[in-house]
């Protein structure tokens, strides 16, 4: 169970941030065809694909509505998003083996990362083609996360 902090003054701003945040379900024949190698072999019956799509669709789809803006990081693509979070691991099994160097590291390996990633793939490019269009502000980032163009509500700046 979830404890939220109560506050007695007013809150002028709450930041919700994640992965998915704002992503529409898609299409059931979206479905059908796996993304990747992890989707046909650990989710031949489409139950995991299914069921995320459900989950879009009805209580995710109730909370993104509550926003009152959407604001988009994009990555410029998939392999990108899977550089930057093995560059992520790296620098926390760096920062484990500093403080802890008697202990066994315990962060992914790079194959462990890509599996892990790839459970996500979907989401990810799904979200990649959807969102731009549906968010009030975009920061397009480069390669190296720098911002590349900001654009706001179909607006480029």
């Amino acid at each position: 169970m979830v404890h939220w902090r109560q506050e007695s003054a007013p809150v002028g701003l709450i930041l919700l941030e994640g992965w998915c945040i704002g992503i529409p379900p898609q299409p059931d024949e979206a479905l059908v065809q796996p993304v990747n190698e992890t989707e046909a072999n650990k989710d031949a019956d489409r139950v995991w694909r299914a069921e995320v799509n459900r989950q879009l669709e009805a209580d995710y789809a109730t909370l993104f509505a509550e926003l009152d803006a959407l604001l988009l990081l994009q990555a410029p693509s998939f392999d990108a998003v899977f550089n930057w979070r093995w560059q992520q691991e790296q620098q926390l099994s760096r920062r484990f083996q500093q403080d802890h160097p008697a202990l066994m590291d315990p962060t992914m390996t790079q194959s462990e990362v890509a599996d892990f990633v790839l459970h996500y793939q979907r989401l990810t490019e799904h979200g990649m083609a959807t969102l731009p269009d549906r968010a009030d502000c975009v920061w397009e980032l480069t390669e190296d996360r720098t911002v590349g163009k900001m654009r706001l509500a179909g607006l480029a700046a």
